[in-house]
């Protein structure tokens, strides 16, 4: 299959990343780390009234009436300038589950302020009871089984916690769930849920491993050792090659798991090559960028720990690598049974 991108969703991209350098450099990353659970955004509005938040929320509903597939460069941007707010589970995952799942009246009630940037979500998918920014969230997607509920801000209890990465505002939440709470009890939407998250996560874990390569190979060009920047030394070159190959892999995944997921096919095979690609590839450009810099990376004064500990919470969002290489060894298993 030939693919591109449309110039008016690369201008779209070029926009978003334009904002974040202007908005989230890293200086300003810093304080947000600093601030933890105080953080307060002043990137989301903006975003929203960009258009971001609403991509895929129909016009009549305030939003772009967009595809999935608009969304795939901008989380990349995302991930480049590791933006810390929820945008995975506010324009990715709750838009695309309140549509192919939700009634009328949680569309109505969601749907309009998503996309003008009135809502902040969250979402506790999984065994564990952390919910990224769950003392902040308006709304969380709780998956019990088989079920999905839709738990406002008030009605359920959220202890902050310290995480990796602080910028993410970790909470222990625990929820009571009833059939007021009920969005569906149709198991697709469960799975629709982790499959978007897992995709967007990808999306985002590409821009943050281009990031690192980028930084690393600028790094390495201009230290020198030996009379020499220590980029032209030919291990070095190898070591930001497979960096390289690996990220444009994972890339080429990301867009083809965002492109079906778009069509509103099955893409939960997709979601697994993607997701365990882009786990893999952050993991090798982080562990590059650490030891290229010479260990710096471990330090405060450093940028580059903020990415690092981004990568490394990310790789088991959504889906561990070890999870998604069984779910495609899975998958290929019965294609040769059948």
């Amino acid at each position: 299959m030939l693919f591109d991108f449309t110039d008016d969703q690369r201008g779209f991209d070029d926009a978003v990343s334009s904002l974040l350098a202007r908005r989230m450099p890293a200086s300003r990353l810093r304080e947000v780390w600093e601030a933890g659970q105080d953080y307060d955004s002043e990137v989301w509005q903006p975003l929203a009234d960009l258009g971001l938040l609403g991509i895929t929320i129909p016009a009549d509903r305030g939003g772009s009436d967009g595809s999935y597939i608009d969304l795939a460069l901008p989380l990349e941007s995302c991930g480049r300038h590791a933006l810390p707010d929820p945008v995975v589970e506010t324009a990715a995952i709750l838009p695309l589950v309140l549509l192919r799942h939700g009634d009328e009246p949680a569309r109505d009630r969601w749907l309009g302020p998503i996309a003008a940037g009135e809502v902040v979500a969250g979402t506790c998918l999984g065994e564990s009871d952390l919910v990224a920014h769950g003392a902040r969230a308006d709304v969380v997607l709780v998956a019990r089984g088989d079920e999905l509920h839709l738990v406002t801000r008030g009605s359920y209890e959220a202890t902050p916690v310290n995480g990796t990465d602080p910028s993410r505002r970790l909470a222990r939440c625990r929820f009571v769930l009833d059939d007021l709470s009920l969005l569906t009890r149709d198991p697709g939407a469960v799975q629709l849920a982790r499959t978007v998250g897992a995709v967007a996560t990808a999306s985002v874990l590409v821009g943050l491993s281009q990031h690192l390569l980028t930084t690393t190979r600028d790094y390495v060009l201009q230290r020198e050792q030996f009379g020499q920047p220590i980029g032209a030394f030919q291990a070095l070159k190898h070591r930001l090659a497979d960096v390289a190959v690996a990220t444009e892999a994972a890339r080429s995944l990301a867009w083809s798991a965002s492109y079906v997921l778009g069509t509103g096919e099955d893409a939960s095979l997709e979601a697994s090559l993607a997701k365990s690609s882009a786990n893999q590839a952050a993991y090798l450009a982080g562990a590059a960028a650490l030891q290229l810099h010479g260990g710096i990376g471990f330090t405060w004064e450093h940028d580059l720990h903020l990415w690092l500990q981004r990568g490394r919470v990310l790789e088991t969002a959504f889906g561990s690598t070890d999870h998604h290489r069984q779910v495609v060894g899975i998958h290929a298993m019965a294609s040769s049974a059948s």
